[in-house]
């Protein structure tokens, strides 16, 4: 069995990450894809610079529900690209810091690979703490493909 693990956003870099592990995965018979969105309240927070209005968001109890419509939005949008190749999926959404979520997913549940975009949604936070992928580049113990 060939794992691949497919961390997605929603954002641009994250859809074309899973069109690559499309071709990847396609026509191979051992493959199975698990797309991960991580729900990472942190960012978000950080971007709305602490207030949930600068984001559309009427409250903190309605970032729970906003990242649940962002986590279905983003899941579902992989999940046609890799089903539309041929490629096994299952969805996964999980919650935490978003880098360090990956990487114990991986780690612990012996994925061969991960695959991700450059820049996620988190551009504006990535110039302040640095950007997921970086991070996972670098605290991963499994291999990591990084799309551009």
């Amino acid at each position: 069995m060939f794992k691949v693990l497919l961390a997605t956003d929603g954002s641009a870099g994250a859809n074309k990450a899973a069109e690559y592990t499309a071709k990847l995965c396609q026509g191979r018979a051992d493959a199975e894809v698990t797309a991960l969105f991580v729900k990472d309240p942190g960012d978000y927070y950080a971007v709305g610079g602490g207030d949930p209005k600068m984001l559309g968001i009427p409250d903190l109890r309605g970032l729970d529900e906003y990242l649940e419509r962002t986590s279905q939005q983003a899941l579902s949008s992989v999940q046609n690209t890799l089903q539309q190749a041929g490629c096994q999926v299952n969805l996964r959404t999980e919650s935490g810091r978003a880098h360090e979520v990956i990487c114990s997913v991986a780690e612990g549940e012996n994925f061969d690979q991960v695959v991700m975009g450059k820049r996620g949604l988190g551009a504006i936070v990535g110039l302040f703490v640095g950007s997921v992928s970086n991070r996972v580049i670098h605290a991963c113990r499994v291999p990591v493909t990084v799309v551009h």
